[in-house]
Order: structure tokens, then C-alpha cells, then sequence
């Protein structure tokens, strides 16, 4: 059961993720293209920022962002997801400068959505840690009033 349940919050945490993700494309789309969102956003944007997408996503779990004993708000976290940041978008920039076959190369719709991005995810992720770090993963031990006989209680 505990396994299955850390497994949810690994889900609900990389889903939080992908929805961030494509929030902060569409809203860097439409901030760019306001009347040719659609378009913009289906024809040109969608395909190969799912590939970087799933290329980040990738590089999450290799550096740990979803090992969910390692997710506290601390300095080390902090670190850990700039630096993870810095080399997506090394992977993104790569991508996009060496794939003229999406016909995109999107300069200033990478800096922004690397701003809406790296902000959002980083709130929801603080959210999330904070979330998680409350929930205990073991069970409790909890004393009746009159500290008399011990109960166990689970919170899972």
C-alpha cells in the first residue's frame, strides 16, 4: 500500500509537471500571436515542444526531481532545479537550432517561456514539497489521553 501510494504522489507530481509545461507554451503563444494563436500554436509549436517536453521530463527523473525523499524546499533543491533548468534549456536550444524541418526557431518564445516555466513549476513544486514533507509515509504512533496504552494510527 505505501509503495502504491508513493507511486500517486510521483504521478500526481509528474502531471502537475506536463500541465505547466503546456500551460506556459499556450501562454506564451497567445502572448506572442494573440489573433494567430491557433494556428501558431497547432501548426508550429505543439509538435516540437512535445519533443522538448518529453526530452525535459526525461531529464527530471534522471536528475532525481521525482524521487520524492530528496523533494524538500531547501537550498540543495533550489540548486538542484536551476541547474537542472540551465541544462533543459541547453537541450531546447540544441533542438530547435539543429531541426530546421519544424521551420521554428523561437528566440524570444524560448526566453519567455523559460520564464513562465521555470516560475511556475517552481511554485507548484514548492507547493507540492511542502505537500509531501507534512505527509507522513510510515505510520505514527499516537498516545490516548489518559497515556495509558499506546494506538496506532496510519495516515496512509
Amino acid at each position: 500500500m505505501l509503495t502504491s501510494f508513493l507511486k500517486l504522489k510521483t504521478l500526481v507530481l509528474l502531471t502537475g509537471d506536463i500541465i505547466v509545461l503546456y500551460a506556459s507554451l499556450i501562454l506564451v503563444v497567445f502572448i506572442r500571436y494573440q489573433h494567430r494563436f491557433y494556428g501558431q500554436f497547432f501548426n508550429y509549436h505543439l509538435e516540437p515542444f512535445t519533443i522538448v517536453f518529453i526530452a525535459w521530463l526525461i531529464v527530471f527523473y534522471v536528475a532525481g526531481l521525482y524521487d520524492l525523499k530528496f523533494l524538500k524546499n531547501n537550498f540543495q533543491f533550489k540548486q538542484l532545479f536551476g541547474s537542472i533548468l540551465l541544462i533543459n534549456t541547453a537541450i531546447a536550444a540544441l533542438f530547435f537550432y539543429t531541426m530546421p524541418a519544424f521551420q521554428i526557431t523561437p528566440r524570444a518564445n524560448l526566453i519567455l517561456f523559460l520564464i513562465i516555466f521555470g516560475i511556475t513549476d517552481y511554485v507548484w513544486r514548492y507547493f507540492f514539497n511542502s505537500a509531501v514533507s507534512r505527509t507522513p509515509n510510515q505510520q505514527a504512533l499516537f498516545w490516548r489521553s489518559d497515556l495509558t496504552k499506546p494506538c496506532k494510527k496510519s495516515y496512509l
